[in-house]
């Protein structure tokens, strides 16, 4: 299956669109089971002469081996289209090496390298010639300092996770080292149009941005963001140590003593200003004489520049560095932050601000373009569409479009702004993932690609959305209902309830097929081939409220059981043939569930989390800090499981934390099978592993509720180890 690339970094562009509007580049993938790679191409999309796009042509691809270290890994990043509408420069790792800039000829397919740094290019801006270029690079100290660590060894004891017990603190072992080594500085170089390469900006020379830097690497925050022209690129972070900014003057950020909030004491560390860099000259100044604060920007694209190049919108704090003392005083006061328009070449600024459930998508010649936030948290999901105009040097209020006119797209993926068109993502809960169109003149919506024809050879179990109430949910409780495919009304089917490890979002529409985001264990439609119901939930809108508190849990369990019932008074399932699933934070919800709720679940799994057993004893045993009786109750817990549970670990730290809660539960003779990913991250990356794992959860699932057993001779030796777990289910 073809799936359309998603890297979940803060400012991702769906495409780069050549400068004359007549291409955009994009990025496709999909997972070679044989050869057990991840295929990634570089595809074009191009008008005809009737004005219609045509594609995806295949421009050029890499073979991607996964990253352990980071879920959401690609080989090819940052596409941006060059003036002279035939080269497309964008970031790269050929074959699993520290990521370079690339260019590439689509007339041609000829491939150069731009850069050859010894550490990882993790963003850049390129030049209208193609020849000047400036990036960010980690710095060379993270890989001097790993070195270290295992050369002369380290402390596991002096790492942070001994405060929740001896099973994470087994995990520093391998956390420990990327904890310790962790990069929390980036590199600025520029490269002229003659080659020659000069450091322009260290973020270690100021420890200030240090966590900022921390946060842009994982995607939070844009680096480099360059003009469509190729003049100019905004870095962030940028604080000379030279020249610091004074936070204090702001009413935004108060003086700190110790008693002040964390979250007080983490904005100042990350906040920062932006650089501005001369793509032809390579000088570096300020913006803004201003601070951002990261915490109070609006999602979607944090830097933007106009169309022509002539001006830049970034979130900041207004300067204080004006003549009108009224004006300083208004500025110095605002506690909300405001997106500020910036003239490079005369300084000139307008502000405006705009609601925290709207993203800013791009820019048209005569709007802002906004898109709602994916998990907006109001209640006007009609409208998903909003523009702000500009009347003269000031902006207006944001106007919503109309439902009816708004494009029909998935929120959830990010979309790119060329002119009066809006290149997103089509697709719904039964129909797959396509590129698509939106006219912001005509209001139409057109699908331009066709990924995956082979899925309408196949059928699908019905999909549709099912609300209902709980003791703390109601009638907010949500999930999506998925039918067998030959289903038949008033028959009664085995459930799967699998968890969607994520925040409440009840307008999402994306396709399901398998965990939408979550790629190992949860085979949904090939469940509902299989005769199951399938409720695929996410965390209950009451949890927001208690979340890392005791009540978190039982919040979950009263959506769970509520959400079973509900199902039950439906005549859809069979209430005794009921398993659980969950991944990541979900996998720590069904271990915990499996242990506490009121129903005997036939069969669990959990994926890459869980509840280790140091986890379950320190924070949820219930018996304050008398660690005896708190290990007598966690274990009178996990004596009455009968359930059998499939645990599935991805790497090193993942397997040791969970270990702790298996090795109870085999000293207790419960039933239980383990299975470890070697070299992945917190979602399966390889396509042989994801196989695995599609297929041992289908199996484990139909097994303890269908007693069902898969006739193939490669599997005989799994049903031999799982009969005999029969027993213990007693």
């Amino acid at each position: 299956m073809v799936r359309i690339q998603r890297t979940y970094a803060n400012g991702e562009q769906l495409a780069a669109v050549s400068p004359d509007g007549q291409r955009f580049a994009s990025v496709t993938w999909y997972g070679d089971l044989k050869r057990n790679v991840d295929v990634f191409s570089l595809v074009l999309f191009g008008r005809d002469r009737d004005g219609r796009w045509r594609g995806p042509n295949t421009v050029y691809s890499i073979d991607f081996h996964g990253d352990p270290e980071n879920q959401h890994a690609t080989p090819i990043a940052h596409l941006q289209f060059l003036p002279d509408n035939k080269t497309v420069t964008f970031l790269a790792t050929l074959h699993g090496e520290p990521r370079q800039v690339f260019s590439i000829d689509i007339t041609n397919r000829r491939l150069r390298q731009l850069t050859d740094n010894p550490t990882e290019v993790v963003a850049y801006g390129a030049a209208a010639d193609g020849r000047s270029l400036l990036y960010a690079a980690t710095s060379p100290a993270r890989q001097a300092v790993v070195r270290g660590l295992y050369r002369e060894g380290f402390s596991i004891a002096q790492h942070p996770g001994t405060d929740y017990g001896f099973g994470i603190l087994l995990s520093a072992l391998t956390y420990g080292v990327n904890e310790l080594s962790a990069d929390r500085t980036v590199q600025f170089y520029y490269i002229n149009f003659s080659g020659q390469r000069r450091l322009l900006y260290d973020t270690a020379r100021n420890p200030t941005v240090a966590q900022r830097t921390a946060d842009s690497l994982s995607g939070l925050y844009n680096l480099i963001t360059s003009a469509p022209s190729g003049a100019l690129a905004v870095i962030s972070p940028y604080n000379p140590a030279t020249d610091p900014l004074d936070l204090h003057a702001y009413a935004r950020f108060p003086k700190l003593n110790s008693s002040a909030p964390l979250s007080n004491h983490r904005v100042q560390d990350v906040s920062s200003s932006f650089g501005l860099v001369n793509l032809s000259s390579g000088s570096l100044r300020r913006l803004l004489n201003a601070p951002t604060d990261p915490f109070d920007s609006f999602g979607g694209l944090e830097v933007l520049w106009s169309p022509d190049g002539e001006t830049v919108i970034v979130p900041s704090m207004l300067p204080l560095d004006v003549a009108d003392k009224v004006e300083r005083a208004r500025r110095a006061a605002m506690t909300k932050q405001p997106y500020v328009e910036v003239n490079p070449r005369t300084g000139a600024l307008s502000a405006f601000n705009v609601h925290g459930d709207w993203s800013l998508a791009g820019r048209t010649n005569k709007a802002l373009v906004f898109l709602r936030n994916a998990y907006a948290h109001d209640s006007d999901s009609a409208h998903t569409l909003a523009l702000l105009n500009k009347s003269g040097s000031a902006w207006g209020n944001l106007q919503r479009v109309d439902p009816a006119a708004c494009p029909r797209i998935n929120l959830r993926y990010p979309a790119t702004v060329s002119n009066a068109l809006l290149l997103a993502v089509h697709d719904g809960l039964m129909t797959p993932a396509e590129f698509a169109t939106y006219d912001l003149t005509s209001h139409a919506t057109r699908i331009i690609s066709d990924l995956n024809p082979q899925l309408r050879q196949r059928s699908f179990g019905a999909v549709s959305r099912i609300r209902w109430s709980g003791p703390y949910d109601k009638n907010t409780s949500f999930g999506y209902l998925i039918k067998p495919v030959s289903y038949v009304a008033g028959k009664r089917y085995p459930l799967a309830y699998l968890f969607k490890d994520e925040g409440y979002y009840p307008e999402d529409n994306s396709f399901i097929i398998d965990g939408v985001d979550q790629l190992n264990a949860f085979a949904i439609q090939t469940l509902a081939n299989d005769g199951f119901v399938i409720l695929f939930a996410p965390d209950p809108l009451s949890v927001r409220r208690v979340i890392e508190t005791p009540a978190e849990l039982i919040h979950v369990r009263a959506h769970v059981e509520s959400g079973i019932a509900y199902l039950d008074k439906l005549g859809l399932i069979d209430p005794q043939r009921v398993a659980i699933s969950g991944w990541s934070r979900a996998a720590y919800y069904t271990d915990w569930l499996i242990a506490h709720s009121n129903i005997r679940f036939a069969a669990a799994a959990d994926q890459d989390g869980g509840g280790n057993y140091d986890l379950f004893m320190r924070k949820n045993g219930g018996a304050g800090k008398n660690e005896q009786l708190v290990d007598d109750i966690v274990d009178l817990r996990l004596r009455t499981i009968h359930t059998p549970l499939l645990s599935e670990e991805h790497g090193p730290i993942s397997l040791i934390g969970q270990s702790t809660l298996i090795a109870r539960l085999q000293d207790m003779h419960k039933p239980f099978d383990f299975y470890y990913y070697s070299g992945e991250p917190h979602t399966l990356l390889m396509p042989a592993h994801r196989y695995t794992s599609l297929t041992v959860h289908t199996d484990w699932l139909r097994f303890w509720l269908q007693n069902y057993e898969d006739p193939q001779p490669s599997k005989a030796l799994q049903y031999a180890y799982w009969r005999t777990l029969r027993p213990l289910t007693k």
